[in-house]
């Protein structure tokens, strides 16, 4: 019963209009399930497995960046159905989209220093398991490999 549910709910979930370009591209090989499911929640993170109003409200932002719904003025003024500008507040250049709000060049936190601290955090995570790389090769390989995708 309980798998019957699941499908169930995966199915009302991929139907939905939102998720379009996911249903459009659910059978390619660009998303790997388990570990997305895994990442938005919290398997990797949390060793217990009571919901707490903190980790409901960091799945709920992972949940709503895997869609790229978060609260953009482009996205709140569409769902308020307003024609009001959505122009950036800090750039005042671009429209605040889900792309703009990681590239938008005011940013006090570049997309360069997150990919920088989630491969020091992987570091740590591998440490812990007695995992040791050559860290300086590691977040060279990994930066390149990003900057090939972005380029």
């Amino acid at each position: 019963m309980k798998d019957i549910n699941q499908l169930k709910n995966k199915a009302e979930w991929i139907v939905q209009s939102r998720n379009k370009e996911i249903r459009i591209n659910i059978d390619k090989d660009e998303i790997d399930w388990n570990k997305t499911f895994n990442f938005i929640m919290l398997k990797n993170e949390e060793l217990n497995l009571e919901t707490t109003t903190k980790n409901m409200k960091r799945r709920s932002y992972r949940v709503k960046n895997f869609l790229e719904e978060l609260p953009t003025l482009e996205m709140i003024n569409k769902r308020n159905n307003n024609e009001e500008d959505n122009t950036c507040m800090r750039c005042k250049m671009d429209n605040e989209n889900w792309n703009h709000i990681w590239e938008c060049e005011n940013n006090t936190i570049t997309l360069y220093d997150i990919v920088q601290e989630n491969i020091q955090k992987n570091i740590e995570n591998l440490k812990k398991k007695n995992i040791y790389i050559n860290e300086e090769i590691w977040k060279e390989r990994i930066t390149n490999i990003i900057r090939k995708i972005y380029d």
